[in-house]
Order: structure tokens, then C-alpha cells, then sequence
């Protein structure tokens, strides 16, 4: 059965998303993003993306430690780990009662396992040019930072560090 609130056009997953019970998933990236509440209040929240979905999960404070627990407080680090989502209820932040909510259990999932470095979505040069691009970051500055090397040179890990460093920039600003 498909739940009407799947059929928005929403940027992220909602607890309707997980009709048929938990979910496990496997990380592919995790940015910084900017969120707007109803009423128009905005924050800004970890966004996780994973495996055979285009929209993200926003992590809210509780969720972002959960899987900080698991796998450690940097996120480049959570790439190719699994997480478990499941449904539940939490207070609404207006205070007019309960709302649905998803939640990340606080174990590594059964089958947890690394994805295979082929399996992971690759970054490459392009990527750190559009992300310098939009962020509005000097690609000089991000010379200055990897010591003088050339981008091309980069191997995955580094790539990754590097459009964190680009995104946090963004954000300072």
C-alpha cells in the first residue's frame, strides 16, 4: 500500500517511507544541509545519503549521535556503514502532541559490512569543481590547503575531505 505523504515531492525520507518495518542502509555520502521548517524557521543538519535512494535523511541531534556512537564523530568515516532506521513517535516541536519520526538503532545492523570500494559512489575532480563553483570557494584556497598538489592527484578519501573542507567553507561564510 502506498502512503499518500510518499507521493510529495520531499527532498528527504519521512517515517512513511519505512511502511514495511526497518530499513537498513548503507551510507554512500553525508553533507551539511539547510532545512526549513514549517513556519519558515531554518537550521542546518547532517544529511545522510545512501544506497538505492535519491533523497536524503536529515539527522536530527538525537539521530546524528546514534550513529556517531557506531562509527565515530566524523562523517567521512561513516561512508560504506550500515544503519538501521525504524519508525516511532516523538512530541511534536509545536507541542500540539505526538508525531511520527524515524530513528536509527543504536546497534550496527546483522549484516553490516563495508561496501566494496567499487560499490561506493567515486568523487571526482569535476565534483570538487562544481562544489568550489557553488560554494563560492577559491580554488586557491583549497590548493593552499591540500600543500600546493594538483586535485587530479587525490585519491577517494582525500577527495572526500577536501568537498567537506569546500562545504564547510560555505558555511563559515
Amino acid at each position: 500500500m502506498t502512503d499518500y505523504r510518499s507521493l510529495y515531492d520531499k527532498d528527504f525520507i519521512g517515517a512513511w517511507d519505512l511502511a514495511e518495518g526497518d530499513k537498513t542502509i548503507t551510507i554512500t555520502r553525508v553533507i551539511g544541509g539547510s532545512l526549513t521548517a514549517p513556519g519558515g524557521r531554518k537550521s542546518k543538519k547532517p544529511v545522510v545519503y545512501f544506497k538505492g535512494s535519491e533523497k536524503g535523511f536529515a539527522l536530527n541531534a538525537t539521530n546524528g549521535k546514534t550513529v556517531a556512537t557506531l562509527y565515530g564523530t566524523h562523517i567521512e568515516k561513516w561512508v560504506g556503514k550500515q544503519i538501521t532506521l525504524y519508525k516511532s513517535m516523538t512530541r511534536s516541536p509545536d507541542g500540539s502532541g505526538d508525531v511520527e519520526c524515524i530513528r536509527i538503532r543504536p546497534q550496527v545492523a546483522e549484516n553490516a559490512g563495508a561496501l566494496a570500494d567499487e560499490e561506493l559512489p567515486q568523487i571526482t575532480v569535476q565534483d570538487i569543481e562544481d562544489a568550489l563553483k557553488e560554494c563560492g570557494v577559491e580554488k586557491a584556497k583549497l590548493i593552499a590547503k591540500i600543500n600546493g598538489g594538483e586535485i587530479s592527484e587525490l585519491d577517494q578519501d582525500d577527495l572526500a575531505k577536501a568537498l567537506a573542507w569546500i562545504r564547510k567553507q560555505k558555511k563559515a561564510a
